[in-house]
């Protein structure tokens, strides 16, 4: 009983906590429902115009991105060129400089060649006629310091050569110098300048 009497004390104090809501139409509901589904389209709205405006961004950023995929095609196509440009430079020096050592050359065996012919028929004479030898020695030392003009003449060929090899040289490793300068700052230029096994 003490329970029952407890029970009825703590049941009754709830009831009396439990507040009944006022009544609310079915107009007030619908009216609601109304002004919460326009809210509901006005946040679909503005959530629409959102999404476009960030498509648009989008569209922008791809057109940058081309613009810049373009732009790095065109140094590429441009670095391009200056390589085969550069190569073809040094291609012009190095025949250049084969031409002209080749023609050094070429020069000297023909300035000898009638000499040889000379001491080879001097040798003919000594051996047919072996009185006659002061005459021919005499013709030998005219023969000698034609000689020692021809070896001067082509030292000289040969220095010209060596100078103008020099300053290919130079030509060559100041252009190389400037494309390693630009390496530095253009990762697309060191790329290249990789590719071609170049400092």
């Amino acid at each position: 009983m003490v329970l029952t009497a407890a029970f009825l004390a703590a049941s009754s104090s709830f009831a009396v906590a439990i507040e009944t809501a006022p009544r609310i139409s079915d107009r007030e509901i619908v009216e609601r429902l109304t002004r919460l589904e326009e809210g509901q389209k006005a946040i679909l709205r503005e959530m629409d115009k959102r999404f476009e405006a960030m498509d648009k961004r989008f569209e922008d950023m791809d057109k940058r991105f081309e613009a810049m995929d373009k732009r790095f095609e065109d140094m590429n196509k441009h670095l391009g060129d200056m390589v085969r440009v550069f190569m073809a430079i040094v291609g012009a020096f190095a025949a250049i400089v084969v031409s002209t050592i080749g023609f050094a050359l070429w020069d000297r065996r023909t300035m000898i060649r009638p000499f040889e012919d000379k001491v080879k028929t001097i040798e003919a004479t000594i051996a047919q006629n072996g009185d006659k030898t002061d005459s021919i020695l005499e013709f030998i030392r005219e023969v000698d310091t034609k000689g020692k003009e021809v070896n001067a003449q082509t030292s000289e060929a040969v220095n010209r050569t060596a100078k103008t090899v020099d300053q290919t040289a130079k030509t060559v490793n100041s252009i190389l110098d400037a494309l390693s300068g630009l390496g530095k700052t253009d990762e697309k230029v060191a790329a290249m300048l990789r590719k071609f096994n170049l400092p």
